[in-house]
């Protein structure tokens, strides 16, 4: 999800693997989910440097996380089988958009 960030160009504005793409949208769906099942968080680590603290209440797994995660994938299908790209790319584009807050916490990643 995050370290996928390194996988991404501001420059050319898309990213570079396909893999660190899809870790990045499926971690997008996993913060939309809500109810604090993943957090990310800027913070100041040990060293005195920009860092991210990411946490995932495992509680919330099989009650927010497994159920984001599954109508993500649903509609996805959905879209495919019906033949409609145009909204299966828009949706998963949505997802895998890097924008602020994501452009700032890119070059914490990358600095890490």
């Amino acid at each position: 999800g995050v370290k996928g960030l390194e996988m991404f160009s501001p420059a050319a504005g898309e990213w570079k693997q396909a893999h660190s793409q899809a870790r990045f949208v499926i971690m997008q769906v996993m913060l939309e989910a809500g109810q604090d099942f993943l957090t990310i968080k800027e913070v100041t680590g040990e060293d005195g440097k920009p860092d991210l603290l990411i946490s995932m209440d495992r509680s919330k797994i099989m009650t927010v996380g497994q159920p984001a995660i599954s109508q993500f994938l649903l509609k996805l299908q959905v879209y495919k089988s019906m033949g409609d790209i145009a909204k299966a790319k828009a949706m998963y584009d949505k997802y895998s958009e890097v924008s602020e807050p994501w452009t700032s916490r890119r070059q914490i990643v990358v600095d890490r």
